[in-house]
This record gives C-alpha cells, structure tokens and sequence, in this order.
C-alpha cells in the first residue's frame, strides 16, 4: 500500500545520512592537509639530513660527495670528480623528486597521511607503499654509485 509519510521519513533520513557523510568526508579532508601543512615541512629537513649523513659516512672512507643547498626547495649530491649530480627537489603539492644525471635515475615520492599509526605524515612511493627519508636516500645514493640496477 502505498504510504507517501513512510516514503517521506526514509528519505529525508538517506538525505540526512549523506550529509553527515559528507560533512565527515570533508572534516577528514581538512584534518590531513592540516597535517601536511604541520609536518611536511620537517619531513622534508628529515630527508637532507639523512642525505647529508650518507654523504659525511661515505666521506670518512673516500672524501668524493658534497652536498649543497640550492635554496629552501632543492638540495644535491654531487662527486668531487663530477662523475654525477644527484638533484632532490620539493615540488608543489607535497611531491619530492630525487633524479641523477647517470643510470636513468629519476624517481618521485609523495607525502601522504596514513591512516594507521594516529594519521603520520610520511613519504609514500608510486604505488601508495610507504616508505622512509632513510630508504629514500641509501636507495638513490646506491643508484648513483652504480651499485644497484634500474
């Protein structure tokens, strides 16, 4: 039997339910940019120490790597005998870019909010995996040296 207050009631719940979805959907939004926008900046610091502690360790064996600071948005890696640069770069949007002039090295990293873990703000690879400023730098540094292959 058809019941227009029945029909009424139900929807005017689904629309309430959609709402409220929305409202959380946009809530979550807002809290991982604040996020982002809190703890990127430190994340990326992170990043050119560790980049920094590579290059100081492998100094103490051979002194071949400096690295220089070229402003608040990039930093590289270069040899002495200038065999290769390697360049990490902040790009807009949360996005890093590390790339060399040797071995077709060139890989980009976002940052992103996981979920787990009381919403930390990491680096995360192309497929969504996260992974640390310390995997970052061995890897590219070992890239570099000709150690490990594309």
């Amino acid at each position: 039997m058809f019941d227009p207050e029945k029909w009424a009631e139900q929807a005017d719940m689904r629309l309430k339910q959609r709402a409220n979805s929305a409202n959380q959907q946009q809530e979550a939004f807002t809290e991982r940019r604040k996020l982002l926008r809190e703890e990127a900046p430190a994340l990326w610091s992170k990043l050119r120490d560790v980049f920094q502690q590579l290059c100081d360790s492998y100094n103490k064996r051979r002194n071949i790597f400096v690295l220089s600071d070229m402003g608040p948005e990039s930093f590289i890696v270069r040899r002495t005998d200038n065999t290769f640069t390697l360049t990490v770069l902040r790009e807009a949007g949360h996005k890093v870019l590390v790339s060399s002039n040797v071995h077709h090295y060139s890989e980009k990293y976002n940052v992103g909010v996981l979920e787990s873990g009381a919403g930390s703000v990491t680096y995360v690879t192309s497929d969504g995996a996260p992974i640390t400023p310390e995997d970052i730098g061995t890897a590219a540094m070992t890239r570099v040296l000709g150690l490990l292959s594309a």
